[in-house]
C-alpha cells in the first residue's frame, strides 16, 4: 500500500456458481469476444460488482482470436466488469451491462481492453460507450501508459519481489510514466464534464457525477472545480435528485467540513455483527483509534494481527474501533473467516455519506486517533509491517 494509495476494489476468490436465481436458462447472458493482436491463452476475467467489492465469477481463454463468457444475471440489468491480469494489459476494468437472455459482442484490436467496442441493446451500455468516446484520443494514450505501468509493477512485485536493488530505478520509471498520464487524466475529466453539460441525464450520467462529486468534495480530484459540480447538479430534475445516486450526490454537496487534526470528533450510529447499536462515545475518556478498512484491501487484512497486538498492549487507555465499509454479508463473512476480535463495527449505510467521509477517508487503511478530550490528534493512511505499532507508540508518548 505504501505507494499505491487506496485499494478501492477487491480481488475475491473465484465463485463456484453464478446462479442466484437457480439454473434458469432464461436468465443466462453471453459475452462473445472477437479480438485481434491478442495472443492465444490470454485470460479474460469476469467480475460481479457488490458494493465496492468485486467477486470473480468467470474466466475465458482467448483461442483463435475469440473468447466466450456466460453466466446467470442476478437482476434485469446488472453491471459487471472484465479485465486481464496478463502482461501488456492495463489494470483498468471494462464495464459491461448484462441482462437475462442478452448476447453482448466485444470486438477489439490489441490489449487496450477498456476501448474494445462493446455492442449491446442495453441502454446503459450505449450511454457508457458515448461517455468513453468523449475521452478520446487521450483515453487511448492513457491506457497505453497504464499498461506500461502495470508491467513495471508486475516486474517489481512479482518477478523481482524482494530484490531491493530494483525498487528505486523501477519506481523512477513508474513516476516518469505518471508524470505523463496524470495530465491526461485531467484532460479526460474536463472533456467528460463538458460532454455531461449537454448529454441526457440518465443512470450513467448520475453515476459519473457521483464519482466527480465524491472526488472534488473529498479533495482527491483536483482536476475539476466545485463550480463545475454545482453546474452539473443544476441540470438534475427533482426525479433525478430522488434516485439513490442523486441522494448521494446531494449528501456530498452538503457534507460540510471534512474533519482535520485538531477538530472535535463527531459520532454516529454503528452496528456490531449481531445488529446491536453502538457509538464512539462508549469509549469516552480513552484514546480512540478509528481503523477504516475493507475486506478487499490487502494492507487492511495484513494489519489485523498487529492491530490486535496494539489493542492488547494499550487496553487500559486505548480502544481500537474498526469500521468497515463493506456490505453486510461480506463484512460478516470476513469477521468470521478471519476470526477478527475487538470492536468490529459498520454503519451499514451503503453509499450514504457517514463517518468514512467526515473523517476524510480517501485511502485505506485509514487511521484517526482521537485523544481522551475528544479531539482528533492524528490522521494517517497506509500500512506496512510495524508501522501501526510505531505510530501509536509515538502518539501516546506525546501526552
Amino acid at each position: 500500500m505504501k505507494r499505491f494509495g487506496a485499494l478501492i476494489t477487491a480481488t475475491v476468490a473465484l465463485a463456484s456458481g453464478m446462479a442466484a436465481y437457480g439454473q434458469n436458462e432464461n436468465r443466462q447472458f453471453t459475452i462473445n469476444g472477437i479480438v485481434s493482436n491478442v495472443p492465444d491463452s490470454c485470460t479474460v476475467l469476469l467480475w460481479r460488482e457488490n458494493g465496492a467489492m468485486l467477486t470473480r465469477v468467470g474466466e475465458a481463454k482467448v483461442t483463435g482470436g475469440r473468447f466466450t463468457l456466460t453466466g446467470e444475471a442476478q437482476s434485469d440489468c446488472e453491471t459487471m466488469s472484465i479485465n486481464s491480469n496478463d502482461k501488456g494489459f492495463p489494470s483498468s476494468l471494462t464495464r459491461i451491462w448484462v441482462a437475462p437472455g442478452e448476447t453482448i459482442t466485444i470486438e477489439g484490436d490489441g490489449k487496450l481492453m477498456p476501448i474494445w467496442k462493446v455492442t449491446s441493446d442495453i441502454a446503459q451500455q450505449q450511454s457508457y460507450n458515448k461517455m468513453n468516446d468523449a475521452k478520446m484520443p487521450e483515453y487511448k494514450r492513457y491506457l497505453e501508459l497504464k499498461a506500461d505501468e502495470s508491467e513495471l509493477i508486475q516486474f517489481l512485485y512479482g518477478e523481482k519481489k524482494g530484490a531491493q536493488e530494483y525498487i528505486k530505478p523501477t519506481w523512477a520509471k513508474i513516476d516518469s510514466i505518471r508524470a505523463i498520464s496524470d495530465p491526461l487524466d485531467s484532460i479526460m475529466d474536463v472533456k467528460v464534464a463538458d460532454y455531461m453539460r449537454t448529454a441526457s441525464v440518465d443512470e450513467i450520467w448520475l453515476d459519473q457525477l457521483k464519482s466527480f462529486a465524491t472526488g472534488v468534495v473529498m479533495g482527491w480530484n483536483k482536476r475539476l472545480t466545485r463550480k463545475t459540480i454545482d453546474e452539473l447538479y443544476g441540470r438534475m430534475s427533482e426525479e433525478d435528485k430522488n434516485t439513490p445516486d442523486g441522494k448521494v450526490i446531494e449528501q456530498y454537496l452538503t457534507i460540510g467540513k471534512i474533519l482535520e487534526e485538531g477538530d472535535d470528533m463527531i459520532d454516529g450510529t454503528l452496528y456490531d455483527a449481531e445488529g446491536k447499536e453502538h457509538s464512539l462515545a462508549e469509549h469516552k475518556g480513552k484514546y480512540i483509534l478509528l481503523d477504516f478498512w475493507s475486506a478487499g484491501c490487502g494492507p487492511c487484512i495484513m494489519s489485523i494481527p498487529e492491530a490486535e497486538e496494539v489493542a492488547e498492549e494499550y487496553a487500559d487507555r486505548l480502544a481500537i474501533v474498526s469500521i468497515s465499509s463493506d456490505p453486510e454479508e461480506i463484512w460478516k463473512k470476513t469477521l468470521t473467516s478471519r476470526n477478527m476480535k475487538g470492536y468490529q463495527w459498520n454503519q451499514l449505510n451503503g453509499e450514504n455519506v457517514g463517518l468514512y467521509q467526515k473523517y476524510g477517508t480517501t485511502g485505506i487503511p485509514h487511521y484517526v486517533l482521537i485523544n481522551p478530550e475528544g479531539k482528533i490528534q492524528k490522521k494517517w493512511s497506509g500500512y506496512g509491517k510495524g508501522s501501526l505499532k510505531k505510530a501509536v507508540s509515538e502518539q501516546l508518548k506525546q501526552k
